[in-house]
């Protein structure tokens, strides 16, 4: 199953989608559906929800098994990936919400389990982190163990860590979002050459480009969720080795990063959500995202004209 699972993630481009709600803060059913049935027939090898472009740890029971039933729908054959975690505060705690969560993803249909750093244990021994990833793959689903940056609630894994966690059985591979890492990231593609079982996905939006030179073969990112076909092409591309093409593209996809993820970080939600809302995707109504700041204007502004200039680009 394992080997299979890789074989179906490596070359494939994952949004993570956002959740949309209404302004009453609930999920908005109507829009949401819009936008999956915009997003999903594209050449998308998948989605993962739940993550934290998806506010997982912040939806309801209830909700998330609502936005997995509707991307599971219109996925068809395509993977369904789930976030899954905890931010309880000790070890048993910590493992038993992520596996409770877990076993609700499996059993709305997810394909693969992402697992979020437990950032609650970060004074905590290796032998606690690898624990928390073996418990979880005895749910049953392959597991895409993750490294996220500090400041959006990881951990810093270091290299014998990381070794530990790829060496169990039931995890797949590694997604990588350091933010902006570039050496970090060198150090962590140099390590995966230790494991040419498993795959290597990126989730650097704002290096998305040089993340495929480095060796990554798949991407997992929230800037996917937006301006998807020119991500698409650039990813294409790089596979296709038209590095002209690439180049070309991943020059157009860092000016898209370059409005969306930016400090304050937490604000990246609500400005892909406002960049679906100028590409005519959702209304501006349903851009707002309880969990993250408020948009200012001047953010608004460059949002509208780099999405203005991305659609001239792909005119020509």
């Amino acid at each position: 199953m394992n080997e299979l699972t890789v074989a179906r993630i490596k070359n494939g481009f994952f949004p993570a989608v956002p959740v949309i709600v209404d302004e009453a803060g609930n999920l908005d059913i109507p829009v949401m559906q819009d936008y999956i049935d915009w997003l999903s027939p594209q050449g998308i090898a998948g989605v993962a929800v739940w993550a934290h472009t998806g506010r997982g740890l912040k939806l309801d029971r209830s909700s998330r098994e609502k936005v997995a039933e509707m991307w599971r729908c219109k996925l068809g054959e395509k993977l369904l990936i789930c976030g899954v975690g905890s931010q309880a505060g000790t070890i048993d705690d910590v493992i038993d919400l992520s596996l409770e969560m877990a076993r609700h993803a499996r059993d709305c249909g997810a394909d693969v389990l992402l697992a979020f750093p437990p950032a609650r244990l970060i004074d905590r021994t290796h032998h606690d982190i690898v624990r928390y990833h073996r418990e979880l793959t005895k749910v049953g689903l392959p597991i895409l163990a993750f490294y996220l940056y500090e400041a959006g609630g990881g951990i810093h894994y270091d290299d014998q860590l990381l070794r530990r966690i790829l060496e169990l059985p039931g995890v797949v591979g590694l997604k990588v979002a350091t933010l902006d890492s570039v050496m970090r990231f060198q150090e962590i593609a140099q390590l995966m050459t230790e494991f040419p079982q498993k795959v290597l996905v990126t989730g650097e939006d704002r290096m998305l480009g040089y993340t495929l030179m480095l060796g990554a073969t798949a991407a997992l990112v929230g800037l996917g969720g937006v301006h998807t076909a020119i991500q698409l092409g650039m990813f294409g591309a790089w596979h296709q080795k038209d590095y002209s093409t690439f180049i070309r593209l991943s020059k157009l996809v860092d000016t898209l990063a370059e409005v969306t993820f930016v400090e304050p970080m937490e604000g990246y939600i609500g400005r892909v959500l406002y960049c679906l809302s100028v590409e005519g995707i959702i209304p501006s109504s349903a851009t707002r995202d309880p969990w993250g700041p408020i948009l200012t204007a001047e953010e608004k502004h460059r949002i509208i004209e780099v999405m203005d200039y991305l659609c001239s680009r792909e005119r020509m």
